[in-house]
């Protein structure tokens, strides 16, 4: 008999999921004042498209599938068979201060998605959408999944709050489990009238991270993975910024003790190691007034008659979102759904939901969402105490990540006709816009985006003493660099330009520059990037 066959694996491949916005002049803080960055209006997104990644890093088009309005950011399960987004507006279903956060499934080898671009590619990837719910505040711009429970984090920008929702086995969004609305305002009257919570990050599986730009301040809250609440570290374990930088994102090497924060509004990075003993947060300023912020919590007890478990249906038959939301989903009754939840919190055992989609000890517990931790004890069974340490900054691996005499004397990268004089841009923040940070080779490379100047500042951390510099400033390839992520290698980086309505993907050399040198997709108002390997 001859020898058997020997089945080989092929090679994975890897695939790019991009989020985008379907309006014109969203998430531009220079819309309403100063007519916003000027671009293309005529070009809108139209859902989340799927590519598929080469090694040279070419982008080959698959399938763009609907999924609301302004589907803007993007998270991916740890199991990767669920995509989570979020709809940046601030109306769900006829409600109004509320966006809403969908869950799709990601199909593999099924070519039954309809492709509304007409690409007439094959593919062997798709999404079909599971649930929708709302967010329960307004402008969510992010949703994260934590790595090791079936909860979902959702910041709620204009909301002031941040979400959790339970998420099922299959990945349909369920119950909801806790709101936590945060109070306070920075010393910008523009941008920091109110919090404005932009980023979750997960340092340990009892610890949530959320970075608010309106209050400069990063916050800490213990997670009880049980019960979906979140309880708030005393004031004394707050990770303050300098008034007026706007902190926009952390970012932590997976379970670290290291984190970095990037500072929208004074494009700079600052560094915070754990710290037992003393704080080292930043001093306000004697001269500048910062409101103490006050985060406080409405439990699910408050929250669930709220609104209406609503499943999306099986296909998406409606290309425009607002159409298919006013015909598809049922009504809900006027004053349904709020913005901001009350400011209180009802004992979750005189209050059980009937919908118990977790163990019988989440309806039996008394612990309340929100609550401040006692000088580190938390007395309370699932509750793992997070407060006896603290973040310390660490003052010599800060680093401002724009060139020193920008934008007095130099000029941004080119990305289109009208940057022709570095000096215009003092009008916007004084050309200060930073946005995304992504980490590399155990984190001894940054990679930052900067709008305004169109560059991603190449930072190298130095082994010895940690100290932070900037390597060089790469042209983005385009307009308004929002978003960036490494593939699964770390070979590519890929660019998500909004203003100029493209993704860019630069190689990385050896050294971790990059090649000044990309290719280049065209996609209306890309806001998110994330990849997937099969």
């Amino acid at each position: 008999m001859g020898a058997a066959a020997v089945c080989s694996r092929p090679p994975p491949r890897e695939f790019v999921f991009v989020g985008c916005y379907t309006e014109a002049g969203s998430a531009d803080p220079f819309e309403e004042k100063m007519g916003g960055i000027p671009h293309d209006r005529s070009k809108k997104g139209k859902g989340i498209y799927i590519f598929e990644l080469k090694e040279n890093g070419a982008l080959v088009p698959i399938i763009c599938v609907p999924a609301g309005i302004n589907p803007s950011y993007l998270s991916i399960d740890k199991d990767k068979r669920t995509l989570f987004v979020t709809n940046e507006n601030s109306e769900f279903m006829g409600m109004e201060g509320t966006g809403s956060i969908r869950s799709f499934r990601i199909m593999r080898n099924s070519p039954s998605i309809a492709n509304p671009l007409n690409w007439n590619k094959p593919y062997t990837l798709g999404l079909e959408e599971l649930s929708v719910r709302p967010s329960l505040g307004s402008a969510p711009c992010h949703v994260l999944h934590h790595p090791t429970s079936p909860y979902i984090f959702t910041c709620n920008y204009a909301g002031a709050n941040i979400s959790v929702y339970e998420v099922l086995p299959g990945g349909i969004i369920g119950e909801l489990c806790c709101i936590q609305n945060i109070e306070g305002s920075g010393p910008d009257p523009h941008r920091q009238k109110a919090s404005h919570p932009h980023c979750t990050a997960i340092t340990s599986p009892e610890e949530i991270l959320i970075s608010d730009l309106g209050v400069d301040e990063v916050h800490r809250f213990m997670f009880n993975e049980e019960t979906g609440l979140l309880k708030r570290v005393g004031s004394r374990g707050e990770i303050k910024l300098p008034p007026g930088s706007g902190p926009r994102q952390v970012v932590a090497n997976g379970f670290s003790n290291q984190i970095h924060v990037i500072l929208e509004m004074k494009s700079r990075i600052e560094t915070f190691s754990l710290n037992e003993t003393g704080s080292g947060d930043f001093k306000p300023e004697a001269d500048t007034e910062t409101k103490t912020s006050n985060p406080t919590s409405t439990s699910p007890t408050e929250c669930k008659d709220l609104y209406p478990k609503v499943e999306a249906p099986a296909e998406t038959k409606a290309s425009n979102a607002k159409q298919q939301e006013a015909s598809e989903y049922p009504e809900i009754r006027e004053g349904q759904a709020k913005g901001k939840a009350e400011d209180k919190t009802t004992d979750r055992a005189e209050n059980k939901t009937e919908n118990k989609t977790t163990t019988e000890k989440k309806a039996e517990k008394e612990d309340k969402c929100g609550e401040e931790e006692d000088d580190g004890d938390a007395s309370d069974e699932g509750w793992i105490p997070v407060g006896s340490y603290e973040w310390k900054h660490e003052e010599k691996q800060g680093v401002d990540i724009l060139p020193s005499d920008w934008p007095e004397k130099s000029k941004p990268f080119p990305g289109a006709a009208y940057y022709s004089d570095g000096s215009k841009y003092k009008k916007y923040n004084g050309g200060k816009w930073a946005s995304a940070l992504v980490t590399a080779r155990n984190g001894s490379v940054l990679y930052a985006a900067n709008r305004l100047h169109n560059s991603i500042a190449v930072i190298f951390k130095d082994e010895d003493t940690g100290k932070l510099s900037v390597e060089q400033h790469c042209p983005c390839g385009g307009v308004t660099p929002r978003d960036i992520t490494l593939n699964s290698t770390g070979e590519l980086l890929l660019v998500a330009n909004q203003h100029s309505h493209n993704i860019t993907v630069f190689p990385v050399l050896s050294s971790g520059r990059l090649k000044p040198i990309g290719v280049t997709m065209e996609v209306p108002l890309p806001s998110c990037i994330k990849t997937f390997t099969l």
